[in-house]
């Protein structure tokens, strides 16, 4: 009777190894608010700061809709020149931007961000004048998950 109860016992430890190990684990969703916040905060002092923002991400979300995301409008109008983006958590997201103009229509970047904590420059080619609103957004196209945060670059009028 011995052998079998320790029979069972290793088998039950190794269903829960292969479990755990087989499954990667969710991303600290406070511990990445919590710095996707923080660079938020800090790009308020940078020069050029247009405006920022953050928003979490899932696998299970589904692909955003146009009008999803973060937008960031502008009353004036503005000139952008880019983004700055940084990814907290575990994976690879799949990051879209569009600017949004009246008088020079519309213009989008799209860029996978590791969720490493790296800041990385989004371009968006020549600075685009008289921009009314951006938007950006994200999904998880690699892992469990992230909390993606991006700052605006340029002048407003």
């Amino acid at each position: 009777m011995s052998h079998r109860r320790s029979s069972l016992l290793v088998t039950a430890a190794l269903a829960v190894c292969l479990v755990s190990c087989a499954s990667p684990r969710e991303p600290d969703w406070e511990k990445a608010s919590g710095q996707a916040g923080d660079f938020v905060e800090a790009a308020q002092d940078d020069d050029g700061h247009l405006g920022s923002g953050w928003l979490r991400v899932s696998p299970e979300d589904s692909p955003p809709g146009d009008e999803e995301g973060v937008t960031l409008d502008f009353t004036s109008g503005a000139t952008s020149e880019g983004l700055n983006v940084v990814c907290f958590g575990n994976g690879t997201i799949s990051f879209d931007v569009t600017t949004q103009s009246g008088s020079s229509g519309d213009r989008g970047a799209s860029v996978d961000v590791e969720c490493d904590g790296t800041v990385k420059p989004v371009e968006l080619g020549e600075p685009l004048e008289g921009v009314d609103a951006l938007r950006f957004n994200g999904i998880v196209a690699d892992g469990t998950g992230a909390v993606v945060a991006a700052s605006a670059t340029g002048t407003a009028e």
